[in-house]
């Protein structure tokens, strides 16, 4: 049973000593974890798992088939272990890497096929906490500082609660946005403004991540959602230059992630 073919090879016998012969010792990684007791036995295959040694260590690879390319299974491999050192080193070592690694992999394939090349990306000056607080009276100055600047569009302290805790410090970086506009409502311009910087700033990918992952919205503020649906469609089918047929797909999506949202059946 242990090791699945899927992760040794085939046949069984001869690729587990090919791999003997040519790998570091795996340790846990791609063995059996799980518990037995009498007759009875749960077990999973330790794929994406960490275990302490000297330090934290984890295994990660790519599956080599007569189709496969040495530089497309070692980019795969370089992928996995990103997700991997996200959560072992936390947001600045991890999701920064593997985005940067991931929009040079796009921009590579996009070169292949239309010839277009694009520049390095460059993530070092980008913040991906929200900037950094003392201690919770700092964050409640910097809430009453927003409220302060908004208070003139008819927005109120709630809005501005809203802003800092989804956003941080880089509020900042929404209300400069949002002063840029020219068009809409005060309303229908924050709006705007939110949806631009997470397109730009998290690179949020559809209405429905925006609406319930991003802003929570779905679930602690499902009228704003409703009344500003059209808005945010409009707004993500301008940034990512989506056709009609796109469009339809994600609205579809956001539809079927809202009915599951506020039904309860």
């Amino acid at each position: 049973m242990s090791p699945p073919g899927s992760v040794s090879g085939a046949p069984k016998s001869s690729a587990t000593q090919v791999i003997g012969a040519n790998e570091i010792a795996r340790g846990p990684y791609c063995g059996a974890l799980g518990w037995v007791e009498g007759n009875q036995a749960v077990l999973s295959v330790a794929i994406r798992t960490f275990w302490k040694d000297q330090g934290i260590n984890f295994g990660t690879g790519a599956g080599i088939t007569w189709g496969s390319r040495a530089d497309a299974e070692w980019e795969e491999t370089q992928l996995k272990a990103r997700r991997l050192i996200s959560i072992a080193g936390g947001k600045l070592t991890g999701y920064r890497k593997m985005a940067e690694r991931i929009v040079d992999l796009v921009a590579k394939k996009y070169l292949r096929r239309f010839t277009e090349e694009f520049k390095k990306t460059q993530t070092e000056s980008i913040l991906l906490s929200g900037g950094k607080f003392e201690d919770f009276n700092e964050v409640k100055s910097y809430i009453n500082l927003i409220y302060k600047r908004i208070i003139k569009d008819n927005f109120d302290e709630k809005d501005a609660q809203y802003l800092v805790y989804n956003y941080g410090r880089q509020t900042d970086v929404i209300l400069k946005k949002y002063d840029e506009l020219k068009t809409g409502t005060s309303l229908e311009k924050m709006i705007k403004a939110e949806v631009w910087f997470r397109i730009h700033y998290e690179m949020t990918y559809s209405p429905a991540d925006f609406f319930i992952r991003r802003t929570g919205r779905a679930y602690f503020n499902i009228e704003s959602v409703y009344k500003n649906l059209s808005l945010v469609l409009t707004e993500f089918t301008m940034h990512l230059s989506w056709k009609k047929e796109i469009l339809n797909e994600k609205k579809e999506e956001l539809n079927k992630a809202l009915e599951l949202i506020t039904s309860f059946n």
